[in-house]
Parts: structure tokens; sequence; C-alpha cells
């Protein structure tokens, strides 16, 4: 028995997270980068809950395999935050870091809008 999950409301959750990088690159305040960097954080801790469900109940018998992939995207989480530091170091400036996250936002809304549109030809 194959369970479909709606990606919407996770989608519906994720844009507003963009709005948020977007402001990040159009502004000079540090406050405001430092607030927004904290809100988007526990905004995709939230989601990752979520995702984990949705991922194990689509497929119960390959459970664990779906458990080792999502540690896989921890493990990359754990590397993007250095990563983000680095470039807005050696760039000299924090929007470039944030510019390298927005990058990593567009590529999982772009899969997740590729995997839906596959999902609906099966």
């Amino acid at each position: 028995k194959t369970i479909i999950v709606s990606t919407i409301p996770v989608l519906m959750f994720v844009y507003p997270l963009c709005v948020i990088l977007i402001v990040l690159l159009f502004t000079d305040s540090g406050a405001v980068i430092y607030a927004a960097v904290g809100l988007m954080g526990f905004g995709m801790a939230c989601v990752f809950a979520t995702f984990y469900s949705v991922a194990t109940r689509a497929v119960p018998e390959r459970a664990n395999e779906v458990a080792g992939l999502m540690i896989l995207a921890i493990s990359a989480g754990a590397v993007s935050g250095p990563a983000c530091g680095a470039v807005a170091r050696a760039a000299g400036s924090p929007h470039w870091g944030m510019l390298f996250v927005a990058v990593l936002v567009c590529y999982m809304l772009w899969a997740s809008v590729k995997l839906t549109n596959n999902e609906q030809r099966i």
C-alpha cells in the first residue's frame, strides 16, 4: 500500500523562510541579520521532524534506509553552517553567506517541485 503525502503544507512553511533570506540579502543591520538567521534556524529545525515523519510513513518497509538518508541530511546541515561562514569571511560580507544559503534553499524548492511532479505522473 502506497501512502501519498502532500508536500504543499511543508512548501507553504518554506516560502516565508525564502522571504527572510531575501530580506537578509538587502539589509546592512547586524541585529536584523542575527535575528533573521535565528528565526530561520528555528524554522528549519521544526521542518526536520515533519520530513522525518513523512519519509518513514511513506515507505515503512524501507524505514531504516530512510532514517539513514535523514541522518545524512543532518550531516550536510552541519557542514553547510561552517561553509556559509567561510563564504561570508572570504567575501568579506555576510550577504554572500546568505546568498550561499539562498542557493541551498532554492535547490530544496526545486527538488521538492520536481519530486512532486514525478509523483503525480505515477
